[in-house]
């Protein structure tokens, strides 16, 4: 008898366990559930800035931009990766992103900037007091099946994503290379990272291959 009330006991023991654990699990999460990650830390710079045909390597761009009412002009003419030779303007060539999954994760991008832009993300780490931001980027990834580039993952298209830069107490998360980038030398480039933090529920597309894709929700 004693040993049946034992067992009782361990059984219960563990069931509010698993129970108290799932509550915590829950509230610790919220809404922000636990997803897949969606990085690219290695996008190749050099295929971004000069691309190659025979190339296969990942690239990235960052298309549009706006810091706090600030609009970033797109002044590196870049070629398009799934339909080459034709060319775009943007405002610069990725080296990597970084985006945990969350509805509520940032998006941290790394690019590759002009001189001119440099400065202003310059001044802008000096008077962040407007913490708004609208973007649009775009990767390319190749699809090793068919033998082609395809946009691996991207905005709500032409529209800018709405977003604040990620502060972190008194630290706004834009930082900027102090001496130029030496992958590609001509023109003149700049690393800089920033952390965005999305506003409002919005939508990226991520595609594994040429023929498919899913929409992941950003922002709520």
């Amino acid at each position: 008898m004693a040993t049946r009330l034992g067992v009782a006991v361990v059984v219960v023991v563990v069931v509010a366990i698993g129970l108290l654990a799932s509550g915590a699990l829950r509230s610790l999460t919220g809404n922000n559930q636990s997803l897949a990650a969606v990085s690219n830390s290695g996008l190749d710079v050099a295929q971004g800035f000069n691309f190659k045909t025979t190339g296969q390597t990942g690239v990235g761009y960052l298309t549009s931009l706006t810091l706090g009412g600030v609009t970033y002009a797109p002044d590196l003419t870049v070629t398009v990766p799934t339909s080459p030779p034709t060319t775009k303007a943007v405002v610069g060539v990725l080296s990597a992103e970084t985006w945990n999954g969350g509805v509520a994760d940032p998006i941290q991008l790394k690019a590759q900037i002009s001189t001119a832009n440099k400065q202003k993300v310059a001044l802008y780490q000096h008077s962040a007091s407007n913490l708004s931001a609208q973007f649009t980027f775009v990767i390319y990834s190749y699809d090793q099946v068919v033998k082609q580039y395809f946009v691996s993952l991207t905005g709500n298209g032409t529209t800018s994503l709405q977003a604040q830069v990620v502060k972190v107490g008194t630290t706004v998360e834009v930082t900027l290379d102090t001496t130029p980038g030496t992958v590609v030398q001509s023109p003149q480039n700049w690393g800089v990272a920033i952390a965005f933090a999305p506003v409002g529920p919005q939508s990226l597309t991520y595609r594994v291959s040429s023929t498919q894709a899913l929409a992941k929700a950003w922002g709520q």
